[in-house]
C-alpha cells in the first residue's frame, strides 16, 4: 500500500506523528495523571466522558508498525506497543485483551487495535476500566500532543481521529500525475517517490478510502464509469455511463468512502455496498462545480456547490441529509477547476486551496465549520491544477 511509503520517510526523518486521540471520531475523554504515573507523569489515564469505558474502541493514533501486543507484566496487563518511526512510539495499557493484530503489521492511523479493559492489577489492586497511554521518543516518556494540541492534564479532549490520506495519517498529501510516471508527496513535502505510471486521463483519478483503512485508494475510472483500483487489482462497478458524473465521499461517518453519482437530473445520489440507494440533494446539475469535503470536522463528508457567481455553497451533512439552501462560505471563487478542499494540519477540518493563475496553491485555514481565515498560506509553488491532487 502506498501508506507505507511514508513510513519510511518518517523512520528516516524522525519528525514527531502527527498523533491524534486514539479513539473514534468524535468521542470525547478524560486525561489525568499524578506524581508515580509510569514512566513519568506525562503518562494520561483515560476516561470515556459521555458513556462507559470499558469496551471501546482503541485506535491507532498514527500510522506504525505494531510492535507488540501480549501480556506485558502484571501491572500493565494486555497491552500493545505501536512504532511510529523514528524513535517514537505509542503505549496502551490495561486492555480487555490481546489485539487481534499481529507484531510486525503495519496500522493505519484511525486502525481498531484494540478494546479498552482493566487488565492487569497494582499489588492485587483491580483496576477501574480506563487505557493507560504513553508516548516515547527515544525510550523517555514525553508530553502527548493530539491534533497538534499538547495536552495538560487534568483534560477534557474530543477526538478528531477521523480523517484519511494516501499514506494513513490525517495530512492531506500531494499526488501529481504526470503523463507517464505518478509522484506522491507526504504531506506535501519532499522529493516525492513514484507510485505509479500510465494512470491515464487524470480527470478520471479519484482518490477514495474504500475500506476504511485510513489508507487512500487509487481509483481510475474508465469509458463505462466502472474503475479499477491498480494497488489491489480490485475493481469499482459503474453506477453511472458518465465517468465525470461518479465520485466518492463519506455520507455516515464510517470511514468508508461510498460511491456518488451527480445525476443528470440533478439528483446527488449516494450507492451503498449491498446495492441500496439514498438520493441526498436535488438541483446539482454540474459535477465539476461539486465537491464533497468535511468543513465541521465530524467525520462526514459535507456537499459544496461552487456556484457560477462565484459563491461557495456548503450544506452541512444533518443525519445523511444536505438540506436546506446552503451557506455562503467563500466568495470570488468563479473558476471551479481551481478550487479544492484538503486537510493540510490534520485537525479534521478541511482547509479552502485555491490554485492562482501562477500555478501557487493558496491554503485558507479552516478555523471551524467552513469559517476560513482571510489572509491564505502559500503550500504550493508552480502546480499545474489539471494533474495536482491534494489527497
Amino acid at each position: 500500500m502506498i501508506g507505507k511509503i511514508a513510513l519510511v520517510l518518517a523512520l528516516v526523518s524522525g519528525e514527531q506523528p502527527y498523533f491524534k486521540l486514539p479513539f473514534p471520531c468524535g468521542q470525547v475523554w478524560s486525561a489525568g495523571t499524578y506524581a508515580a504515573h509510569w514512566p513519568n507523569p506525562h503518562s494520561l489515564d483515560m476516561f470515556h466522558k459521555t458513556g462507559p469505558t470499558d469496551g471501546q474502541a482503541v485506535l491507532a493514533p498514527a500510522t506504525g508498525i505494531l510492535e507488540y501486543t501480549g501480556w506485558w507484566s502484571g501491572k500493565s496487563g494486555w497491552t500493545v506497543i505501536i512504532d511510529h518511526g523514528g524513535g517514537w512510539k505509542t503505549y496502551f495499557l490495561h486492555l480487555r485483551e490481546q489485539s487481534w493484530i499481529p507484531q510486525g503489521q503495519l496500522v493505519m492511523q484511525g486502525q481498531h487495535v484494540g478494546h479498552t479493559g482493566n487488565s492487569g492489577s497494582d499489588n492485587g489492586r483491580t483496576y477501574v476500566p480506563h487505557l493507560h497511554y504513553t508516548v516515547m521518543r527515544d525510550g523517555e516518556g514525553v508530553q502527548a500532543v493530539f491534533s497538534g494540541e499538547p495536552t495538560n492534564p487534568p483534560a477534557t479532549l474530543a477526538s478528531r481521529n477521523c480523517g484519511s490520506s494516501l499514506d494513513g495519517d490525517a495530512i492531506a498529501d500531494l499526488v501529481v500525475v504526470h503523463e507517464d510516471s505518478v509522484r506522491g508527496y507526504p504531506r506535501m513535502k519532499g522529493p516525492g517517490t513514484v507510485i505509479g505510471s500510465h494512470w491515464g486521463d487524470p480527470a478520471r483519478t479519484r482518490f477514495p478510502d474504500l475500506d476504511g483503512d485510513g489508507d487512500k485508494e487509487v481509483v481510475l475510472l474508465n469509458d463505462d464509469g466502472s474503475g479499477r483500483v491498480p494497488q489491489t487489482g480490485g475493481t469499482v462497478p459503474a453506477r453511472i455511463a458518465d465517468p465525470a458524473r461518479m465520485l466518492f465521499a463519506d455520507l455516515n461517518g464510517d470511514r468508508r468512502d461510498e460511491t456518488v453519482t451527480v445525476e443528470t437530473n440533478g439528483e446527488l445520489k449516494f450507492h451503498f455496498a449491498g446495492g441500496a440507494t439514498a438520493v441526498v440533494g436535488w438541483g446539482w446539475f454540474d459535477p465539476a462545480r461539486v465537491r464533497f469535503t468535511d468543513l465541521n470536522g465530524d467525520g462526514r463528508d459535507d456537499a459544496v456547490s461552487l456556484d457560477p457567481n462565484g459563491n461557495v455553497r456548503a450544506f452541512f451533512n444533518v443525519n445523511g441529509t444536505y438540506p436546506g439552501a446552503g451557506t455562503i462560505v467563500a466568495t470570488g471563487r468563479n473558476d471551479p477547476s481551481r478550487v479544492r478542499f484538503a486537510d493540510t494540519d490534520g485537525n479534521g477540518r478541511d482547509e479552502l486551496i485555491v490554485f492562482t493563475s501562477d500555478g501557487d496553491a493558496e491554503s485558507y485555514w479552516n478555523t471551524g465549520a467552513g469559517v476560513f481565515e482571510e489572509k491564505p498560506e502559500i503550500i504550493l509553488e508552480d502546480h499545474d491544477p489539471a494533474i495536482t491532487f491534494l489527497v
